[in-house]
């Protein structure tokens, strides 16, 4: 009988880890999103989403492309968690939530202030935010996101 944790035994390969990696991002992406809403950024899902692929402005496409973009990035903190020393931490829920609050500040970064408002200048979108794109609003947003990514991660990781 083996006497390894899940954390040390559990690979991003796994198919179910996979998949809690996807589903903690879709529900993170849920609360960021949806405070969104409740913030009136609902164009921002609307407007800004479906412009990075060129699309017209549609809310419900600008939800499909956030879960999807959140779903992905679910997928990458879990990589990043399960194939580094951070491992240790699996198993640790508030370990996890803080570890996701620190990713959604990377992300805040490097996604929302940086990447976002150059990709949206690139595709030619005319409300395309400036550069850098410094939101408070984003950021909390972003811990929103990780905070529930890392909570809702943390226990499903070791039950799919």
């Amino acid at each position: 009988m083996s006497t390894a944790s899940s954390a040390e035994t559990r690979s991003i390969a796994d198919s179910g880890n996979l998949v809690a990696a996807a589903i903690a991002g879709v529900i993170g992406t849920i609360g960021f999103g949806g405070l969104q809403m409740v913030m009136g950024s609902a164009q921002v899902i609307a407007g800004a989403f479906p412009a990075l692929y060129t699309l017209d402005p549609s809310l419900a496409v600008g939800w499909v492309i956030h879960l999807f973009h959140g779903a992905v990035l679910g997928i990458v903190f879990a990589a990043i968690v399960s194939q580094t020393p951070l491992r240790q931490y699996l198993d640790n829920i508030l370990a996890m939530v803080g570890l996701g609050l620190a990713y959604g500040v990377v992300t805040t970064v490097a996604l929302a202030w940086i990447l976002l408002p150059v990709w949206l200048g690139v595709v030619g979108f005319p409300q395309a935010p400036p550069f850098p794109n410094i939101a408070v609003s984003s950021l909390i947003g972003h811990l929103v996101y990780g905070a529930l990514l890392g909570g809702v991660y943390a226990p499903l990781q070791t039950r799919l």
